[in-house]
C-alpha cells in the first residue's frame, strides 16, 4: 500500500547524492509488504444493460438542457405577465381601492424581485460543475519474495546489455540482417559467442548515463527483459503485473468492488494491443457492461493530468458517479537494441510503475477523500516541427524501433512550462503576485523600462511539487525555473532515485513520498506537472483534505 512504500532517506541538507545517482540509503535491505489480492469477480451482472446517455445526466446535466439562458428569459417574462395580469384583474373588484391604500403594488413588487433571485440562485446551484475528489491511490511493488525478479541494479543491467543477442533487436521489415550484422553488430560477441545487440562504444555509454542520470540501484525491469524474450506475451504479462497490482492494491484501501467503478481511463503510451488495456481490465474483474472506458495511447510521460482532465469533464457531467484512473507505461518491447546515442538515452531511465487512482463526485465519499480537484490546464506545441518531433518513435538507420530525443527537447520543454505556466498562473497565483506581474508587464510594455520579465512566486500558490522525474536535468531546470529549495523538489530526486521514471505514474509515486514523510496538511495545495511527446506540458492542481493529513498513522 501507499503508507509501506519505502523511499531512500533523504533530507534537503543533502540532495546532491540524488542528483549524482550515487546515495546510499540509511538502512538497508528495502522492506515491502506483501501485497493483498482481491477476489475475482467472475462476469457481469446478466441484468446489466448498454449505457443510455440521457438517462445518465446528472441533475445538472439535465437542468442545463432545459433551462438554457433563452428558455429562462422566456420564464420570467412569462412570470412578470402572470403578474402583471392578475395585479390588474385584482383592482379591478370593489376592494381595489381598499387594498390600494396599503401599497400592494410595491409589496408584489419587492416578492417579485425575491422570486426572482430566488430562481436564478437555484439555476446556478442545479447548473454549477460538481466537484471531483481523490477517494484514494495506491501504486504497483513488487512483493519481497519476487523483487529479486525485477530489480534493475548496476550490476545486473551491465550484464544484461553485455548479454544481449543481436537476434534479440526487433526490426522492421526490409531491412537485411546480414549485413547489419556484417557491418556493425558483429565487432563484439556475447558470452555465448553469439553477435552482441550492442557495441562496447553503446554499452560504455549507457553506463555513464546510468551512473549520472540520477537514477538508483531500486528500479525495476520487466521478467521478460531480462530473458531477452520482448515479445507480445512478455509485454502483456508486464501490463498485467502492473496494473493488477495496483488496483488490487487501491480496491482494498478504499473497500470498494469492481462494480462499483463507472468509468475507466487506462494510459499507457508505447503498448496499445487489441483489445485494449481497458478492455484487459474490465475481463479480469468482471466489471460492469454499462462501464465507460477509455485508452489514451501516445500521450507519454505527461498522460496523468490528461487523464484526470478527461476524468473531471466526465464527473462534473454526471452526479453519483466513480472513475478509475490507470497511469502505466510498457518496456518489454520499447527497450532499444541498437546504436543510436539519442535512442539510447530511455534505456537508461525508465522503469516499471503504475498508479491507480480512484475519483469521485459522490456526496457520500467526500468525508473519506483525500485531495479536491482545483485546476488542470494542459499545453501542446504539436503545431511546430520541433515540438512535434521532440521526443519521436521510428526506426535507427537499421531498421531497429526505439524512441528518439531529440536535440531540441529542452528548449521544447522549457516553452511548454512557460506557456502552461501562463494559463495556470491567473487560475491559481494569489492577488498580489497577480498585480506584481501585471505592473512589471505594463512598465516593460507601456512605460518603456528596461527590465527582466517578473516571475511570479509561485510557492505562494502551492505548497508541494510534483515535477514529473524525466532525469536530473529536468528536475535541476524546474528547480532553477521556480526558485525551488533542494527540499522543495526532494520528492522528485529521491523518487528518480528511488523508482526511476515510470512514466506518467510518477507524479503519483512523488505524492506518496510526501505523504509518507507527513508534510500534508489540509488546506495545502499540490502540484502535479508532466511533460511528454507531442509536445505537451500538463498540470493538475489538488487541494489536500484532513483526510490526507492521516496517511500511515
Amino acid at each position: 500500500h501507499t503508507g509501506n512504500l519505502k523511499f531512500p532517506l533523504c533530507s534537503a541538507r543533502s540532495p546532491k547524492k540524488f542528483r549524482h545517482g550515487q546515495g546510499r540509503e540509511a538502512s538497508s535491505p528495502i522492506i515491502f509488504k506483501d501485497t493483498l489480492f482481491l477476489k475475482r469477480q467472475k462476469s457481469p451482472s446478466p441484468d446489466m444493460g448498454t449505457v443510455d446517455s440521457s438517462s445518465e445526466l446528472s441533475l445538472p446535466g439535465r437542468v442545463s438542457r432545459v433551462f438554457t439562458p433563452a428558455s429562462t428569459l422566456m420564464l420570467f417574462a412569462l412570470i412578470s405577465a402572470v403578474f402583471y395580469a392578475e395585479r390588474r384583474a385584482f383592482f379591478r373588484n370593489e376592494l381595489g381601492a381598499l387594498v390600494s391604500s396599503l401599497d400592494l403594488e410595491g409589496f408584489l413588487a419587492f416578492h417579485f424581485t425575491v422570486l426572482a433571485a430566488f430562481a436564478a440562485l437555484l439555476y446556478w446551484y442545479l447548473t454549477r460543475p460538481l466537484a471531483v475528489y481523490v477517494l484514494d491511490y495506491d501504486l504497483w511493488q513488487p512483493k519481497r519474495e519476487e523483487e529479486s525478479k525485477y530489480a534493475c541494479t548496476r550490476e545486473r543491467f551491465k550484464a544484461l546489455l553485455e548479454n544481449a543477442r543481436e537476434t534479440t533487436a526487433i526490426r522492421a521489415p526490409g531491412f537485411d540482417r546480414a549485413r547489419t550484422v556484417q557491418s556493425a553488430l558483429n565487432k563484439r560477441l556475447t558470452p555465448d559467442g553469439e553477435p552482441a545487440a550492442f557495441t562496447q562504444e553503446s554499452i560504455d555509454f549507457q553506463m555513464r548515463i546510468f551512473e549520472r542520470n540520477g537514477v538508483g540501484d531500486f528500479g525495476y525491469f520487466p521478467e521478460m527483459l531480462w530473458a531477452q524474450s520482448p515479445n507480445m506475451a512478455g509485454a502483456r504479462d508486464e501490463a498485467e503485473t502492473v496494473m493488477f497490482g495496483a488496483i488490487d492494491n487501491v480496491l482494498l484501501k478504499t473497500k470498494l468492488t469492481p462494480k462499483d467503478i463507472d468509468i475507466l481511463i487506462v494510459n499507457c503510451s508505447l503498448f496499445n494491443p487489441t483489445p485494449s488495456l481497458a478492455s484487459m481490465i474490465v475481463h479480469k474483474y468482471g466489471m460492469n457492461s454499462s462501464i465507460r472506458s477509455f485508452n489514451l495511447g501516445g500521450m507519454g510521460c505527461g498522460a496523468a493530468p490528461i487523464a484526470v482532465d478527461l476524468a473531471r469533464d466526465l464527473l462534473q457531467s454526471h452526479a453519483g458517479k466513480r472513475a478509475l484512473l490507470i497511469s502505466t507505461e510498457n518496456i518489454t518491447q520499447n527497450f532499444y537494441f541498437g546504436q543510436d546515442r539519442g535512442m539510447l538515452l530511455p534505456n537508461t531511465l525508465f522503469r516499471m510503475g503504475c498508479s491507480a487512482t480512484v475519483l469521485t463526485n459522490k456526496r457520500s465519499d467526500v468525508w473519506r477523500c483525500k485531495y479536491k480537484l482545483l485546476h488542470t490546464v494542459r499545453t501542446h506545441l504539436g503545431g511546430r516541427p520541433e515540438g512535434y518531433r521532440a521526443i519521436f518513435e521510428e526506426e535507427d538507420s537499421e531498421g531497429i524501433r526505439g524512441g528518439r530525443l531529440s536535440k531540441e527537447l529542452g528548449k521544447v520543454a522549457g516553452e511548454a512550462i512557460l506557456k502552461n505556466l501562463q494559463s495556470l498562473g491567473p487560475k491559481a497565483l494569489p492577488v498580489s503576485e497577480k498585480l506584481r506581474y501585471a505592473w512589471n508587464m505594463f512598465c516593460r510594455r507601456v512605460l518603456g523600462k528596461k527590465g527582466p520579465a517578473y516571475v511570479p512566486n509561485f510557492k505562494k500558490a502551492f505548497q508541494h511539487f510534483c515535477i514529473h522525474t524525466g532525469g536530473r536535468g529536468v528536475i535541476d531546470k524546474m528547480e532553477k525555473t521556480l526558485s525551488l529549495t533542494p527540499g522543495e523538489v526532494e520528492p522528485s530526486r529521491a523518487t528518480l532515485y528511488r523508482w526511476g521514471n515510470t512514466s506518467s505514474s510518477s507524479v503519483w509515486y512523488e505524492l506518496a513520498f510526501i505523504e509518507k514523510k507527513r508534510r500534508i496538511r489540509a488546506g495545502q495545495r499540490v502540484w502535479q506537472i508532466g511533460f511528454g511527446s507531442g509536445f505537451k506540458c500538463n498540470s493538475a492542481v489538488w487541494e489536500a483534505l484532513p483526510a490526507a493529513e492521516r496517511v500511515g498513522v
